[in-house]
């Protein structure tokens, strides 16, 4: 289903119908002020798979650049605390 395009002056005339859409029919709004895109407004349900989206593509991002921190290392080699203190003239 397709959001709906509704301006903030027609909002505040229909808020309590365009609210009732939202919650009991599961309609999106895009909400316009002087004919730009200023806001959304979408269920709590949806708002809640959103984030949990989200979260999950930053998680698989992390792990991707978990996994080439990893190739470098094992490309490259890596150094003990002992070594990288030494190199940077820090006691441990």
């Amino acid at each position: 289903m397709g959001a709906k395009e509704i301006s903030a002056r027609d909002l505040r005339e229909k808020q309590a119908d365009v609210l009732n859409q939202v919650a009991f029919k599961g309609s999106q709004f895009i909400i316009t002020r002087h004919g730009k895109e200023s806001a959304v407004l979408i269920s709590p349900e949806e708002f809640q798979l959103l984030q949990k989206t989200m979260e999950f593509l930053e998680d698989e991002s992390d792990l991707k650049d978990a996994k080439k921190s990893l190739k470098e290392t094992n490309v490259k080699g890596s150094k003990s605390l002992k070594e990288l203190a030494k190199e940077l003239g820090i006691d441990v």
